[in-house]
């Protein structure tokens, strides 16, 4: 079983949208217009157990974004959105053009 990791993340900046390594920190930035909050779920690759859970707290417009200091560049990654009129908590959205986070 996976050891919970816990974040502290920083703003980080709305660009560029996606993942993207900026020296050892991974900046994240998600448009979503109809969302009220928004979380990455980090997974480990080989098992796909559920390392964290870390609310995008900061928004500037429509794109939530946040920096994170630690996180593993092999681990896989999700986002869930909780619109304003439901909660979309069954559904996590993958990138389907990235196995891992790759660092530039």
């Amino acid at each position: 079983m996976a050891q919970t990791k816990q974040f502290s993340p920083q703003t980080g900046s709305p660009c560029p949208l996606g993942v993207s390594w900026q020296a050892e920190k991974l900046n994240i930035a998600v448009f979503a217009s109809d969302a009220t909050q928004l979380f990455i779920h980090f997974f480990l690759p080989d098992t796909e157990e559920e390392v964290a859970v870390v609310e995008l707290a900061h928004r500037t417009g429509k794109v939530f974004h946040a920096e994170f200091l630690g996180v593993n560049s092999d681990w896989l990654y999700a986002v869930q959105a909780i619109q304003k009129t439901r909660i979309r908590a069954s559904k996590l959205m993958t990138n389907c053009l990235s196995t891992h986070i790759q660092r530039g």
